[in-house]
């Protein structure tokens, strides 16, 4: 195989497989602030309602470290899974979650023989918006004072 050909392979596996429909999908972006918890909606096609499900974390399919299985301990440390075949959907919830949680997850489906489908996320977590929206506020506060005085002086 020339190079050009195995460049293509690899841009299709790492691009496009993962958006082809069989984990079905989820949001594409979360955001949630320290210290609180998520629970990530994962939907894949009928067809896999006996399939293992799992939830893995890593910028590239490649690179993705499985943290929860349906099939294994439903929980490790503050993650852990709960597949819902009636609907289609598993879900993921993080709990006491640290900046550090932040970057990229996969909702998988196990395809044996066939290799594994996913659908990947971004998981943002802040230091807390409350505290931005409370500066930006007092700053408001402070140019309209400001303001305020020079019109009255005026």
């Amino acid at each position: 195989m020339t190079p050009t050909l195995l460049l293509f392979f690899y841009i299709i596996f790492l691009f496009v497989l993962p958006i082809l429909p069989g984990a079905g999908g989820t949001v594409s972006k979360v955001a949630v602030q320290r210290g609180r918890s998520v629970t990530i909606p994962c939907h894949y096609d009928r067809k896999y309602v006996n399939n293992v499900k799992y939830w893995c974390w890593g910028s590239t399919w490649l690179s993705c470290y499985t943290l929860v299985r349906t099939d294994s301990p439903k929980a490790e440390g503050e993650t852990s899974v709960t597949d819902d075949p009636t609907h289609h959907v598993f879900a993921v919830t993080m709990t006491k979650l640290k900046t550090e949680d932040s970057g990229y997850y996969w909702c998988c489906v196990d395809i044996k023989g066939v290799g594994d489908d996913g659908t990947y996320l971004y998981l943002d977590v802040t230091a807390g918006f409350y505290w931005r929206h409370c500066l930006y506020m007092l700053y408001t506060l402070r140019v309209q004072v400001h303001l305020r005085y020079s019109w009255t002086l005026g």
